[in-house]
């Protein structure tokens, strides 16, 4: 009985927390929603927070916690960019190929304070292209 009720209580443990996490590192680009465009596609991650960029790198790690935090990214080339968001509703874009680590990608989204990412826009993308 003490284990069936832990378990219990872990697995409402980690939903609060997915959550709450969620609602709280939610990256909407606030521009978007209120009809401002970005200033145009910028090549690389130097660029401001609010800009659409393209980044090219080899993908070094995959975090799929997105049942922990409801995040979902992946580190390419020292970049976080975030390619999923558990009970997001609004637009994502596509990723294409099997993006295992080490594969090649080529990335079109928005540039945040964290990274990139491809939530919010139908036209961004993670796609595995040849070097």
């Amino acid at each position: 009985m003490k284990t069936s009720t832990g378990i219990i209580l872990a697995i409402i443990l980690i939903a609060v927390l997915a959550f709450f996490g969620f609602k709280k590192k939610d990256t909407t680009d606030v521009n978007n929603s209120a009809g401002i465009q970005p200033a145009g596609e910028v090549q690389g991650v130097n660029a401001p927070s609010g800009t659409v960029v393209t980044h090219l790198g080899t993908i070094e790690e995959l975090d799929n916690g997105c049942f922990a935090d409801g995040i979902c990214r992946m580190k390419v080339d020292g970049v976080w960019v975030e390619f999923n968001r558990g009970f997001y509703q609004g637009p994502i874009g596509e990723y294409v190929g099997a993006l295992p680590v080490g594969s090649y990608v080529e990335i079109r989204g928005m540039k945040t304070d964290e990274g990139i990412t491809i939530i919010g826009d139908n036209s961004y993308y993670i796609k595995e292209i040849s070097k």
